[in-house]
């Protein structure tokens, strides 16, 4: 699929869920034009790539495949996930995909420039497990409820488990922020505690900055809500407020 590629095995990203790698793509028709990052998922992981530090005057892309036929390459057997082709001199970045247990390749090529036909980046893959702590698994609530917690770069999110029952509400806030994260409320239908694809996204609290972020639900049911880092590290704090719901 890709001519003049060379492979790098990261091995299972959650054995080592933070890797960063310095590398030089050379542009020439005697060496390779991708650098290929193969790596495998072993549970379900929110995955975020970045390319950084891109060489002056060159564009750099980013690509996320899956490895249908597990042979370890890239080739024309292989599907296209997700891609990040920001202009010019931009750093490029897949933040917070969900990916099932599989084999997959993060591809890192030249757009255009590199007058000394090389390519020099950093790049950026980590993982983090979209299967809430014992601690996070608030069971049904009956009572407010709160947590704090911290996302990072490297720590990009943490998931919190609850059920809510007939006639139960709830009122959640992320307060407490220095820099910008954002709330993810999944309808856990299957219950079985997993993000599995944006699918199952019911509601959501994007606000821009440090701003506090507010979700509310008062329909019964199992669910998973996720605090998401958006940019930077900020240390936060969400409060579930639940309330019972009045009838005539």
């Amino acid at each position: 699929m890709f001519e003049n590629q060379y492979n790098y095995n990261v091995g299972s990203i959650n054995d080592q869920p933070n890797n960063s790698y310095s590398n030089s793509t050379f542009l020439t028709e005697d060496e390779y034009e991708n650098d290929i990052y193969s790596f495998s998922v072993e549970e379900n992981s929110n995955l975020n790539l970045s390319v950084n530090n891109i060489s002056e005057g060159d564009d750099a892309d980013l690509e996320l495949y899956q490895d249908n036929n597990n042979n370890g390459e890239l080739d024309e057997n292989d599907s296209l996930i997700d891609g990040s082709y920001n202009l010019h001199n931009a750093d490029d970045s897949i933040d917070n995909i969900n990916l099932e247990p599989g084999n997959y390749f993060a591809r890192v090529s030249l757009f255009e420039g590199s007058d000394d036909g090389q390519l020099n980046y950093d790049f950026n893959l980590s993982a983090n497990s979209d299967t809430p702590e014992e601690d996070n698994n608030l069971g049904e609530l009956s009572g407010d409820e709160s947590r704090e917690g911290f996302v990072s770069e490297t720590e990009q999110s943490d998931v919190y488990q609850f059920s809510l029952g007939l006639n139960s509400g709830v009122d959640i806030t992320l307060e407490g922020l220095s820099n910008d994260a954002d709330l993810y409320l999944y309808q856990d239908n299957n219950n079985n505690g997993q993000i599995e694809g944006t699918d199952e996204i019911v509601n959501m609290s994007i606000n821009l900055g440090s701003s506090d972020e507010f979700i509310a639900t008062d329909l019964s049911g199992d669910y998973l809500l996720e605090v998401a880092q958006y940019s930077g590290e900020t240390s936060y704090e969400v409060n579930f407020d639940q309330y019972e719901i009045a009838y005539a």
